[in-house]
C-alpha cells in the first residue's frame, strides 16, 4: 500500500522452436513485463505491419470496428491473396470519395457565391465570353477592379460581410491577363469544373462508391479475423525484437509481480529487484482518483513510498481550508456523485474535495456566503487563520523529511538518512525553527539556549557537507539555501489562509453589490455570484492546492522517474 509491489526480475531461456508457444502461454497469463532492449526486427514484421495497415483501412472505410488481438490459422501468404482483390477496390473507393467530398464541398461554396447574385450556374454559359468567380477582400477589391477594367475586364460584384463576391467577364484573349492580376493580389478563383458539376451527377457518383463499399463489406468477417489475426503475430514479433540469440535460444528477461508470481517453463533466473523494476502502484480503491495526480507529475521509483494516499489526504484538507463552505462544498460534492459514472477520477475528486469543503464551512459558519454564526470566521479570526495555516504547511513539510527518511531506510542509504538534503539532521534543525518561532511569537520565552542547539546542528550539517562534497564555500552556501528554503516553504503556506479570507472577502463584494438591488436583483447577485465563485475559485484553489503538494511537499522526497509496470498480452 505504501510501497509499489515488489518485483522479480527473471530470466528465460527458450529454444527457437518453442518460442511462439512460450510467449502464447505469457501473453495470456499477463504477467510480465518484458524488459525493452531493441536489437533488430523481425524480417517478417515489416510485411505484418503493412498488411495489418491495410486491413484497418479496409474496415474503416466500411466503418467497422477494430478487433482485439487472437490467434488464427492463416498465413501471410494466404492473407496476401485474400487481400489483393479488395485493394484495388479500396484505392479506387478512397481516391473517388474523397473527389466527391471535394466536389461537394466546392459545390455547396459556388452555390452560396451565387446566391449573392441572385442567378444560377446556367446564366454563366456566355457563347463569346469567359469569367472568373471569385471572393475578394474589402481592402484591396477597388485596386482590383481599377486594373481589371484597365484591360477592359469587367468586374460585377455584390457587397456581403466579410467579402465582396466578383464574377470578372472578359473576351478570351484577356485571360492571361486576368489569371495574372488574380495571382498579383493572392486570390484563387472557382475552380471552372465545379461549373460543369450538379447534384445529379453527385448523387450517381456517391451510389457508385457505396456499390464499391458493399464489395468491402461483404468481406467483412474475415477482415475481422484476418486483422485479429495479424495484430497477434505482430504482437509477436515485436516481442522477438527485443529478445537476445544464443546457441539456438531466445534470452527473454522481465519482471513479473511477487505476490503474482509462478513458476513458468523455462525459467532461468529468479532475483528480487527494487532498484530497476517498472513500478506497479498498490493504491487502495478509495484513494485511487488521486493516483492520476500523483502520476501526472511522476511515477514513483520502485524503491520509493507510494505518495498518493499522503497526496490525497493533504489535497483534501488544502481545500476545504481554502474554499470552506457548506452550501458550496454541496454544490461540489452533488456534482461530484452525479459525475462518478461518466467521469469517475473527476467525480470523486470533486466529491471529496465537496465533503471537505462542507467541513470547514461549518468551522467558519458560512453557507452559500450566507455567515449563519461566528464559531470560526476567517474575517474575524485573521492571525488564527494564518497560524494555523502555517501549522499546517509544517506538518505538511516534516511529513515530507519522515517519507524521505522512510525512503533511504528501504534503500539502505544511512548516509542520506542522517546527512541528506531532506535526512535526520536538517529535520532537526527544521523543528527546532519552528520551537524557536513558537517561542518568539506565542511563548515569548528566552531562545539563546536554542540559537546556541541550532548553531551547533548547522555547523554539523555544514562540515558534512564539506567533507562530501570538498567544496567549503560551495557547501556553506548549499547550506543556508537549504536552511532559507525550510522557512519560505513554510511561510508559503500561509497563503492557504488568504484564500480563505479571500474567498470571504468576495461574497462580503458581492453581498455589498446585492444590497443596492431590488429584492429580486438581490437575488440574482447573490445566485451569479455563488455560480462565479464556485468556478473561479473552485479551478484557483485547485491550482494552488497542486501548486502546494508538487513544489513545496514533493520536492522533500520524491524522486520520480518510475516507469509504469505493463504486462505482455496478446
Amino acid at each position: 500500500m505504501f510501497f509499489p509491489e515488489k518485483m522479480y526480475k527473471t530470466t528465460f531461456e527458450i529454444p527457437k522452436e518453442k518460442i511462439d508457444t512460450f510467449l502464447e502461454t505469457l501473453g495470456k497469463e499477463k504477467l510480465i513485463h518484458i524488459k525493452k532492449e531493441k536489437t533488430k526486427k523481425h524480417p517478417l514484421l515489416y510485411k505484418t505491419e503493412t498488411l495489418l495497415k491495410k486491413t484497418a483501412s479496409l474496415l474503416s472505410v466500411i466503418n467497422e470496428p477494430l478487433a482485439p488481438p487472437e490467434k488464427g490459422n492463416l498465413t501471410l501468404e494466404e492473407i496476401e491473396n485474400e487481400l489483393s482483390s479488395l485493394i484495388s477496390v479500396y484505392e479506387s473507393v478512397s481516391f473517388r470519395e474523397k473527389e466527391y467530398k471535394r466536389k461537394k464541398e466546392s459545390l455547396q461554396k459556388l452555390n452560396k457565391f451565387l446566391k449573392a447574385f441572385g442567378i444560377s450556374k446556367e446564366k454563366l454559359k456566355f457563347r463569346f465570353l469567359k469569367f472568373k468567380a471569385f471572393y475578394a477582400p474589402y481592402e484591396s477589391f477597388e485596386e482590383i477592379r481599377l486594373v481589371m477594367s484597365a484591360y477592359n475586364i469587367l468586374c460585377v460584384y455584390e457587397e456581403l460581410k466579410d467579402f465582396i463576391a466578383v464574377i470578372a467577364v472578359y473576351t478570351p484573349k484577356s485571360e492571361q491577363k486576368a489569371l495574372e492580376i488574380l495571382q498579383k493580389f493572392s486570390i484563387t478563383p472557382f475552380n471552372e469544373g465545379v461549373f460543369e458539376t450538379d447534384e445529379k451527377t453527385l448523387e450517381n457518383e456517391l451510389k457508385e462508391i457505396n456499390r464499391e463499399k458493399r464489395k468491402i463489406a461483404q468481406k467483412k468477417d474475415i477482415l475481422k479475423k484476418i486483422y485479429s489475426h495479424l495484430l497477434y503475430i505482430k504482437n509477436l514479433y515485436e516481442v522477438k525484437t527485443f529478445l537476445k540469440e544464443k546457441n539456438g535460444f531466445y534470452i527473454l528477461e522481465g519482471w513479473i509481480p511477487k505476490k503474482r508470481f509462478k513458476n513458468l517453463p523455462f525459467l532461468k533466473q529468479k532475483e528480487p529487484d527494487y532498484i530497476n523494476s517498472p513500478t506497479l502502484l498498490n493504491t487502495p480503491e478509495f484513494f485511487k482518483p488521486f493516483e492520476n495526480l500523483v502520476k501526472t507529475y511522476s511515477l514513483p521509483k520502485p524503491y520509493e513510498i507510494n505518495p498518493t494516499i499522503f497526496f490525497a489526504v493533504i489535497f483534501v484538507f488544502l481545500f476545504g481550508l481554502m474554499f470552506g463552505d457548506i452550501g458550496q462544498g454541496a454544490v461540489l460534492a452533488v456534482t461530484g456523485f452525479c459525475l462518478k459514472n461518466k467521469k469517475a477520477v473527476l467525480g470523486r475528486i470533486m466529491f471529496l474535495s465537496g465533503l471537505s469543503s462542507i467541513f470547514f464551512g461549518a468551522v467558519y459558519g458560512h453557507f452559500f456566503g450566507f455567515e449563519l454564526y461566528h464559531f470560526f470566521s476567517p474575517m474575524e479570526n485573521i492571525n488564527s487563520l494564518i497560524a494555523l495555516s502555517i501549522f499546517a504547511g509544517s506538518v505538511i513539510i516534516s511529513i515530507g523529511f519522515i517519507l524521505y527518511m522512510s525512503t533511504n531506510y528501504k534503500k539502505g542509504d544511512m548516509k542520506k538518512l542522517l546527512f541528506g538534503e531532506n535526512g535526520l539532521l536538517p529535520f532537526a534543525i527544521y523543528l527546532l525553527l519552528i520551537w524557536i518561532g513558537v517561542k518568539i511569537f506565542i511563548l515569548r520565552t528566552d531562545i539563546k539556549i536554542d540559537l546556541f542547539i541550532l548553531a551547533l546542528l548547522f555547523t554539523a550539517f555544514t562540515g558534512y557537507t564539506i567533507y562530501e562534497s570538498k567544496k567549503t564555500s560551495q557547501s556553506l552556501f548549499h547550506s543556508v539555501i537549504a536552511l532559507l528554503e525550510n522557512i519560505t516553504n513554510t511561510i508559503s503556506f500561509m497563503r492557504t489562509g488568504a484564500f480563505a479570507l479571500a474567498h470571504a472577502a468576495l461574497f462580503l463584494a458581492v453581498f455589498t453589490i446585492a444590497d443596492m438591488m431590488s429584492k429580486t436583483g438581490y437575488w440574482i447577485t447573490v445566485i451569479l455570484g455563488n455560480i462565479f465563485v464556485i468556478i473561479l475559485e473552485g479551478v484557483i484553489v485547485t491550482i494552488q492546492t497542486l501548486r502546494l503538494e508538487y513544489y513545496e511537499f514533493f520536492k522533500r522526497f520524491y524522486e520520480g522517474g518510475g516507469y509504469e509496470y505493463k504486462p505482455f498480452e496478446l
